[in-house]
């Protein structure tokens, strides 16, 4: 009897956490979207070289396509593995591409691009805590 009862509570539980990962990762990118562009503002004052400004722009595009993959996991209500996995797919390379670029763009503010990165890193994490926890799934 003490097992069912602990089952009925469960999937409610579930419910807010899978709800906390994603208002957190919703609010986390919001923060990468306001960081990149006063990084953007930084680094192109300092007039940097062509391959700086590449580099910029390749991550610059990195967040435009997780913005857009988030969207369109959201018009599913975060429930289709496709989209999900798209969104963690781009995260994560926007993670990778962040560690990859650091010292070539990290020179700018090493705060700001700290928090870039930090933030970049948990929105992976917050998605695949999300896949992790059978969100995806979860009614």
């Amino acid at each position: 009897v003490e097992g069912k009862a602990a089952e009925g509570r469960s999937p409610m539980r579930l419910v807010k956490t899978c709800r906390d990962l994603v208002d957190g990762f919703e609010a986390v990118l919001v923060s990468v979207e306001v960081s990149i562009t006063k990084f953007d503002e930084e680094v192109k004052a300092r007039k940097p070289v062509q391959s700086v400004i590449n580099k910029l722009t390749m991550i610059d595009n990195k967040v435009a396509q997780v913005r857009k993959h988030m969207d369109a996991a959201k018009t599913t209500k975060y429930k289709t593995k496709e989209t999900v996995d798209e969104l963690v797919s781009t995260a994560a390379d926007l993670n990778a591409k962040l560690g990859q670029y650091k010292n070539a763009l990290g020179e700018a503010t090493s705060n700001l691009y700290k928090d870039l990165a930090m933030n970049a890193g948990n929105i992976q994490s917050y998605v695949m805590e999300y896949v992790e926890k059978s969100c995806v799934t979860a009614a």
